[in-house]
């Protein structure tokens, strides 16, 4: 295991200098293709984004007796990674991990809030931009529970360790399905997705992603994974009710791949906030440009990792505070440009 703890050591090494090696090469590009002012514009617009990234506040008060429910959508680039902690009684849960890259940043966010237990931890898919850290995750946090999708016999090396470390790390291992119900605290979990039993049914690992709302008081969020159309249809098919939603993630980063993240999902959550997690420059373009143009159309807050950073917004049961104002900016993650 000393073995393995080291390996992935060197790969998170190895994943920044990638990480930062692309950054010169895309920066390069642009001297390429630009020239003059023109160049230095397009530098600009792209450090003015990741500057904005760098003074969004870390956190906002959890001090008043009133603040009951923090989620914060941690920026982890191109993949998902959201800490929900109960305040009042002390209790996290973290949903996916992000890259190896990002762990760091994980991490610090945790250190930061003081938690070194989780009461849940959950992995969505089992997809490498939202878990290809959960095996670190349950090397060094008490994790209770691990929420697992049922793909553990997909053949990667980030699923490998997870299959290597869970046994003798967490107390619980459960593949929730559409309807099973448990707390955080005061707040309760509600399993959306998937349907029970209907992995074989679905071609793409994305289409089985466990989807969560989380309820506090009168307050509730709805945490989705890389579920698409298909599977909301299916476990709305069998009586989940996705009504009455106060702050949604949106589906896939904020794809429009096989009709996800519609106009009729949005007006059945009736949601007044949205959150995309993307990677700035991302080359899948994501947010998709019909995503943000019904965002825009419906009048839905939207907050946008890849502009804005970790969002972070706090709840005492009737009202929501955020760390940053909404973004006015609608472009699609192609109108922006890829830079990897």
């Amino acid at each position: 295991m000393k073995n393995i703890r080291k390996i992935k050591k060197w790969k998170r090494r190895i994943a920044a200098v990638v990480s930062t090696i692309a950054t010169i090469s895309a920066l390069y590009n642009l001297y390429v293709h630009y020239s003059g002012e023109e160049w230095i514009n397009k530098i600009f617009k792209s450090i003015q984004s990741e500057s904005q990234k760098k003074v969004t506040a870390d956190k906002i008060p959890m001090d008043s007796a009133d603040a009951g429910l923090m989620v914060e959508f941690i920026d982890v680039g191109q993949g998902d990674c959201i800490l929900v902690y109960e305040k009042k009684s002390d209790a996290a849960m973290l949903i996916d991990t992000g890259k190896y890259e990002a762990y760091d940043n994980v991490q610090s966010v945790l250190l930061g809030n003081g938690i070194d237990h989780l009461e849940y931890f959950v992995v969505t898919h089992m997809d490498s931009d939202h878990m290809q850290s959960a095996s670190d995750i349950l090397e060094d946090y008490e994790v209770d529970t691990l929420l697992c999708a049922n793909d553990l016999d997909k053949d990667t090396e980030c699923v490998q360790y997870l299959k290597e470390t869970y046994p003798s790390k967490v107390d619980e291992i459960i593949f929730p399905a559409a309807g099973d119900t448990y707390n955080l605290g005061n707040a309760d979990i509600t399993v959306m997705g998937p349907a029970e039993n209907n992995k074989d049914s679905y071609e793409d690992s994305n289409e089985y992603s466990i989807m969560l709302k989380v309820g506090y008081e009168e307050i509730s969020y709805l945490f989705t994974g890389d579920a698409d159309e298909n599977e909301y249809l299916d476990v709305k098919a069998e009586g989940m009710d996705f009504s009455d939603i106060d702050v949604v993630k949106m589906m896939h980063h904020g794809s429009a791949q096989d009709g996800s993240n519609s106009k009729e999902f949005l007006r059945d959550t009736d949601a007044q906030y949205a959150v995309i997690s993307c990677g700035y420059g991302n080359q899948y373009g994501h947010p998709h440009r019909e995503v943000v143009k019904t965002l825009s159309d419906l009048g839905v807050s939207t907050f946008r990792t890849d502009l804005q950073g970790s969002i972070i917004s706090v709840t005492d049961g009737k009202n929501i505070i955020w760390n940053v104002e909404p973004t006015t900016n609608f472009k699609s993650g192609s109108e922006l440009g890829s830079i990897y």
